[in-house]
């Protein structure tokens, strides 16, 4: 596949290899950092008008909030990737998340503002079974 500066500019010498050897239809397994605030939810903002409550359920709490707020920061861009064939992993608690699906599909992905960088994580290479013996 021929790819553009801007797929360039976003991917690792090792991906920029494996697109470029690519045909388009083959099965690529990569982690892509999509775009955000940074903003943080704080222990005060959880805390906040609840009464005093053990580090477990703090924490819980926290993973909770996190979630709900990267939702709101890359649920658009996570159904971008789902309609470009890509099926998006992860994005619960960091803007990382692992997306699996065809050569072309990752490379219009790479064209889109809400992913910064991308790191392929291996290509998925599909198994067959061998065929049925047939005992004499």
């Amino acid at each position: 596949m021929r790819l553009k500066p801007i797929h360039r500019s976003k991917i690792d010498p090792e991906f920029v290899a494996a697109l470029e050897e690519a045909t388009g239809d083959e099965p690529i397994r990569a982690l892509m950092l999509l775009g955000g605030s940074s903003s943080t939810t704080s222990v005060e903002t959880v805390e906040e008008g609840r009464d005093s409550t053990d580090r477990v359920t703090l924490r819980k709490r926290l993973i909770e909030a996190r979630g709900k707020e990267l939702q709101g920061e890359i649920g658009t861009t996570l159904d971008k990737l789902r309609e470009l064939s890509l099926s998006p992993r992860g994005g619960r608690v960091l803007h990382t998340v692992v997306v699996e699906g065809p050569a072309q599909s990752i490379v219009k992905a790479l064209e889109m503002s809400e992913v910064q960088h991308a790191t392929l994580d291996r290509k998925v290479r599909v198994v067959h079974p061998r065929p049925p013996r047939t005992f004499k």
